[in-house]
């Protein structure tokens, strides 16, 4: 028989959130690790800079 994890009741709001929250993390590492690859001139042609590859990578999952 194998056990199957149910996860506890709580407000279906927070237990949604969470689970947005996470998709949206994992979207921004999975886009910080990709342009992270490119080289600095190609962040530049597309506007972008090293120094703030983190946080544009945030910022665009967020929809800021």
């Amino acid at each position: 028989m194998t056990a199957q994890a149910n996860p506890s009741p709580t407000d279906g709001d927070d237990a949604i959130g969470l689970s947005r929250n996470g998709r949206l993390g994992a979207l921004a590492a999975a886009l910080y690790e990709e342009l992270a690859a490119l080289s600095d001139a190609e962040l530049q042609r597309r506007g972008l800079s090293r120094a703030t590859l983190a946080r544009n990578a945030c910022t665009a999952c967020d929809g800021r």
